[in-house]
């Protein structure tokens, strides 16, 4: 799973369509940590280029029976936030 958005950058340029993808997430049932990166487009992240951008972000999951995976509550966690409340979902990343 991704998120497809379009991302202003600090310089100003806006990126439409950037493909953001949760890459790692680690912690504790209090608090976990997730590595998102940034890329242009999802073709270059299936082509290996680099994201244009890496940042962290830091979430309360829930643990209780039959909660989603941990991936699946970030991206819905994310999309309450005002940076990606008009993302849309690729659900074809397999997460």
């Amino acid at each position: 799973m991704a998120l497809i958005l379009s991302v202003k950058l600090n310089s100003g340029i806006q990126v439409e369509n950037a493909y953001v993808r949760a890459a790692s997430i680690n912690g504790t049932a209090q608090e976990l940590e997730v590595k998102v990166l940034y890329y242009a487009n999802k073709e270059n992240r299936t082509e290996g280029k680099p994201p244009f951008q890496v940042r962290t972000f830091r979430f309360v999951p829930s643990v209780a029976p039959g909660s989603a995976n941990y991936h699946r509550q970030f991206y819905e966690w994310a999309k309450t936030t005002d940076e990606f409340a008009h993302a849309t979902d690729d659900l074809e990343d397999g997460n």
